[in-house]
């Protein structure tokens, strides 16, 4: 078993490869990808869920990286699998909140799930001509008219928090000139050269529909052979907490820590910064991952 310390404090695992949305900050937006129903097959589901089980996974556990979750018929029968495997777990869903007239926000409470993150996008289908505080609350008064919520602003974006049970909800109105470059894949308005650390594998894993972990959640594809540095196995052949934990991450995490982004061209061009909620965190697995010193403060990245 893996100690606790050296565990992904956010596990996101692509349940299927679909989302409803053609949006120009997602790479979906310029790929068929996003537009294809590949849904996550047993065998892949029940590898990672199993490994996650035996290391009494604790930390965050999301139904997403590239697809819109509640667009999958199978969403919540694999909610209740990770329930009844990963028990301590706090599951996320984080949706774009186009699927809520079926009684969606209900059920997610029902089973439990930790956290919801609802994202109202607007994009070039459906520009939502509201403010970030008007749109939250529209949404509000239109899924949950009896809820009162806490609402503030950061440089992200809007933000109208509330809980229902055990469930804790965020209606978030993002800023999108302030999203990053998801490794390179979106083109951002300043070109950005890194230099600086990243810790962000040390903190949050992502598992794509086919099983392949991907040495971070901000790559996209990792099957083509021009991304063969960004993969670092797949779940049904190699446990997942072995590759996680494994020698071949373990020497990626060390050079970013370090800022040697030779040979890891996407990270070169990934202007991603931690919040600074999970930096911290993100640092002592660092640390633990690869037996090096504590990591400094980052310094304000160049632009």
């Amino acid at each position: 078993m893996l100690d606790q310390s050296k565990q992904p404090g956010w596990i996101e695992v692509e349940t299927d490869t679909y989302c409803n949305r053609v949006c120009t900050w997602c790479p979906n937006g310029y790929s068929s990808r996003g537009h294809e129903r590949t849904p996550i097959a047993d065998t892949v589901w029940n590898a990672l869920l199993g490994d996650l089980s035996r290391n009494g996974y604790s930390g965050f556990f999301g139904f997403h990286n590239y697809n819109e979750p509640l667009a999958n018929p199978r969403i919540y029968s694999l909610i209740e699998s990770a329930q009844d495997a990963i028990p301590e777990a706090r599951l996320a869903v984080y949706t774009n909140g186009d699927y809520r007239r079926n009684g969606e926000f209900a059920r997610l409470v029902e089973l439990g799930v930790h956290s919801v993150r609802i994202s109202l996008y607007a994009n070039e289908r459906d520009r939502n001509p509201l403010p970030g505080p008007a749109a939250a609350a529209a949404f509000l008064a239109e899924c949950f008219p009896t809820v009162s919520a806490e609402t503030h602003d950061n440089v992200r974006g809007h933000n109208a928090t509330f809980q229902i049970g055990e469930t804790h909800f965020r209606i978030f109105v993002p800023k999108v000139e302030q999203f990053n470059s998801r490794a390179g894949n979106i083109k951002i308005a300043a070109p950005f050269i890194r230099h600086t650390p990243c810790f962000l594998p040390s903190f949050a894993a992502a598992v794509d529909v086919w099983g392949n972990l991907k040495m971070c959640v901000q790559m996209y594809d990792v099957r083509p052979a021009s991304e063969a540095a960004y993969l670092i196995g797949n779940v049904v052949e190699t446990p997942f907490m072995e590759l996680w934990a494994g020698d071949r991450m373990n020497e990626i995490r060390r050079a970013l820590g370090q800022a040697r982004l030779d040979g890891l061209q996407r990270c070169i061009s990934c202007n991603h910064s931690l919040q600074p909620e999970f930096d911290q965190p993100a640092r002592q697995r660092h640390t633990a991952l690869t037996a090096l010193p504590m990591a400094k403060a980052t310094v304000e990245q160049d632009r």
